[in-house]
């Protein structure tokens, strides 16, 4: 009995002092945000960004094929 106590005592002690979950669900909340800010980004400028590539494709190969 006194070793099921011990082992349940050093199971609890390993998982208080662990922190790979925590660290874990940090890193993934932060992926999270990093996502929406790109997404909300992405709806504000994507049309303004998709015109200066695409002028910018356009001027080079303009260019490149002498016209």
């Amino acid at each position: 009995m006194n070793t099921s106590i011990n082992g349940l005592a050093r199971i609890c002690t390993q998982h208080r002092t662990s922190s790979r979950g925590q660290d874990l669900t940090e890193y993934a909340l932060l992926v999270v945000m990093i996502a929406i800010v790109v997404l909300i980004a992405v709806m504000f400028f994507g049309q303004e960004v998709s015109s200066f590539f695409q002028n910018a494709a356009n001027s080079l190969a303009d260019w490149l094929l002498g016209g």
